[in-house]
């Protein structure tokens, strides 16, 4: 299988309390799958929790695995997948894993590196910045320090709930913006206007319409919705959001990563789930990134990684 690696600017800056910058250790791998048994940390703050799905590991963890445990780690800086079986032991360096005796390691470079972003500790992490193609082009703030927590915050204050299309890219032009229904609601109306703020269309819509295609949108343009509900001449609630579309080239791209991912033929495992959710945030793909994400939960169901991350990334449904 022919595997590209697929190229990310990470640069992390960690920045505690404001004045002071502390040097921690830095993130060296993420575990992109574990199947079979259990592996549990043997060293650090989490020495005696068990290793789960999205973990970031530091230079110097060590990891003990059950004899039918099989881990999967993708290491940054050396860009390689690591397939690691026990029983043993293994530590963690900055290219790969140091294995103790009984551990079977087979190391090969990864067809895509997650980023760390900001999927990584956010207990431990005040600002990581990642430095993202889709970001420029499209002239949207996306540091990392808050820009899932800021867009989180946005989505609560809402007083109607949407479904996708909430600061977001997205691949499609023809778009389905689609809300929960709103208690004493009989009319919605709905407003979308381009990116210089000029309406392109407004309707109104009874209160049994949850759902209005977005015809013909132009290709790597932003563009803006308002939704407003409405009890007679009464406002009831009312929310908007701004959104983008991909251009062609970047439609392409991310549709040749996705072969390249899928190219395994394990296309329902956690590893290749994982992988795809970090391709589609790393271009701005949100709400694929969340369907994504929720498959893999439904896979390991009470992984707090997953659930707390996707809080940030629908958090009325999580």
């Amino acid at each position: 299988m022919q595997r590209t690696f697929v190229s990310l600017i990470l640069c992390a800056a960690l920045v505690l309390g404001g004045a002071a910058t502390i040097k921690a250790e830095p993130d060296a791998a993420m575990v992109t799958d574990l199947t079979g048994g259990k592996a549990v940390y043997r060293s650090g703050a989490k020495a005696g929790g068990e290793v789960m799905l999205m973990d970031f590991l530091a230079v110097g963890d060590r990891i003990e695995l059950d004899e039918k445990a099989l881990l999967t780690l993708n290491y940054f800086t050396s860009g390689n997948r690591e397939r690691v079986s026990g029983p043993g032991q293994l530590e963690v360096t900055a290219k790969g894993s140091q294995a103790g005796p009984g551990i079977k390691l087979h190391s090969a470079p990864a067809a895509f590196l997650p980023p760390k972003a900001d999927l990584s500790d956010y207990d431990t992490r005040q600002t990581a910045t990642v430095a993202m193609r889709e970001a420029r082009e499209t002239k949207i703030e996306l540091s990392k320090q808050s820009a899932l927590d800021k867009r989180a915050d946005d989505y609560r204050r809402c007083g109607i709930e949407s479904i996708g299309l909430f600061q977001t890219g997205t691949r499609l032009t023809k778009p389905v913006l689609r809300w929960r229904p709103l208690e004493k609601a009989t009319l919605y109306q709905f407003t979308l206007f381009d990116g210089q703020g000029q309406k392109l269309r407004s309707e109104n819509m009874t209160s049994k319409t949850l759902a209005r295609p977005l015809m013909n949108l132009k290709r790597g343009q932003r563009y803006r919705w308002q939704l407003v509900a409405l009890a007679g001449d009464q406002t009831l609630a009312r929310c908007e959001s701004w959104f983008w579309t991909l251009s062609k080239d970047q439609s392409l791209e991310v549709v040749k990563a996705e072969k390249e991912i899928n190219a395994g033929g394990r296309a329902a495992s956690s590893e290749t789930r994982i992988a795809l959710a970090m391709l589609y945030h790393t271009h701005g793909l949100f709400d694929e990134e969340a369907e994504m994400l929720e498959k893999v939960l439904a896979q390991q169901p009470g992984n707090e990684n997953i659930s707390r991350y996707l809080i940030k990334l629908r958090p009325v449904s999580h």
